[in-house]
C-alpha cells in the first residue's frame, strides 16, 4: 500500500466542479488542486489546497458536496476522505467494506430528496455502493 506516491505515475486523476471552481486530484503527489474559472471561461491560477498528508495518498475520484467540501476516494486504502478546500483540512470519514478499491464517485440528488454518494469499486465486478444521506457522513471539523 502506498502512502505518498503510487508505484507508477498517475498524475491528475479525479475532477469535480463547484460554482466557478474546478478541483483536480493528483494521485502521484497526493495533491488537491483548485482552478478558478474566470468570467470569460479561462482557467485562473492553479493553487494547491491540500497535499502530502497521510489522508491524501492514492487519491482517485472526487465529488463535491453542496457545502463545497470534497469527498475523494482513496483506492489503496478503500476509503473516503472529506477535504475542506478553504483550509486544506482532511479527514477520513469512511473506510472498509463494502468499498473495494473505490475509483469514481458522484453525489446524486435522489428523487426522495436525499443526497447519496455513488461509488464504483475498481474490482472486476464494478459494483456501485450507495451511502445513506450524505448528512450522515461525518463532517465534524
Amino acid at each position: 500500500m502506498w502512502r505518498r506516491r503510487p508505484p507508477f505515475p498517475l498524475g491528475a486523476n479525479g475532477i469535480s466542479h463547484h460554482h466557478h471552481t474546478i478541483y483536480v486530484m493528483n494521485s502521484n503527489y497526493g495533491r488537491v488542486l483548485r482552478i478558478p474559472i474566470k468570467s470569460n471561461g479561462d482557467a485562473g491560477t492553479v493553487r494547491v489546497v491540500a497535499e502530502s498528508c497521510a489522508d491524501l495518498g492514492g487519491l482517485d475520484g472526487v465529488a463535491t458536496d453542496r457545502d463545497g467540501t470534497l469527498l475523494a476516494t482513496r483506492q489503496p486504502t478503500s476509503s473516503i476522505v472529506r477535504i475542506w478546500p478553504h483550509s486544506g483540512r482532511t479527514k477520513v470519514v469512511y473506510a472498509g467494506a463494502p468499498l473495494d478499491g473505490p475509483a469514481s464517485d458522484f453525489v446524486w440528488n435522489a428523487p426522495d430528496g436525499t443526497r447519496k454518494l455513488l461509488i464504483t469499486n475498481s474490482t472486476a465486478r464494478l459494483a456501485s455502493w450507495r451511502t445513506g444521506p450524505l448528512d450522515r457522513i461525518d463532517k465534524s471539523r
